[in-house]
């Protein structure tokens, strides 16, 4: 691996920091992991310029084609609940930050708890759930469209009623994103890092 491409413009965000590439939330606990992240993030989310919220509140930009992160020249500064908002928007219901009594939080202790709940390991799914995700991913891989439901039903040896409902789970957890109404639109927002060995 040669070396990373990427520079800061004017000063750092104070750490730690959140963001969002694509569908993608990070965190970072440092520059370092920041860099890396933001190397590797931004490609795939389709955008120019992904916007980072320090602990401050400050907004930072980092841009794709120059691999150069600087403060956000709106000079706009993130309140305690756009950045849960931000949060509370990515992830499933079981995960969201309370927007409650916030009087009392200062902006960094909020920003330091959303981090470390971005970077906590959870195991976001039952083993049933998992074979599942790992099906969809897998099919969806090997033939470059997702499954539709019965296509599940058939690998799965169950009913449709049965598929439906887990599919409708799947995407209250936030586990999986389809468009209504649409056949094979099943998209996984698991990593497969963290997938199960399909069975």
């Amino acid at each position: 691996m040669g070396r990373m491409d990427f520079g800061v413009l004017f000063r750092r965000p104070a750490f730690p920091v959140v963001g969002l590439a694509g569908e993608t939330l990070f965190s970072a606990p440092g520059l370092k992991t920041l860099a890396s992240l933001l190397v590797d993030l931004a490609p795939s989310s389709g955008e120019d310029i992904v916007k980072v919220v320090d602990s401050t509140g400050e907004e930072f930009w980092y841009s794709r084609e120059r691999h150069i992160l600087s403060p956000g020249f709106s000079g706009r500064r993130w309140t305690k609940r756009q950045i849960i908002g931000l949060y509370n928007n990515h992830v499933g219901n079981d995960r969201r930050y309370p927007a409650h009594s916030l009087s009392n939080k200062r902006l960094s202790e909020i920003v330091a708890q959303i981090a470390d709940l971005i970077r906590k390991p959870v195991k976001q799914f039952t083993d049933k759930q998992g074979q599942y995700l790992s099906f969809i991913y897998y099919y969806s891989k090997i033939n470059g469209y997702p499954p539709a439901e019965a296509d599940i039903q058939k690998y799965f040896k169950v009913m449709p009623p049965a598929v439906h409902q887990m599919i409708r789970t799947l995407e209250k957890r936030g586990l999986i994103q389809k468009v209504p109404h649409e056949p094979r639109t099943i998209r996984v927002l698991v990593s497969p890092k963290e997938l199960p060995e399909l069975e």
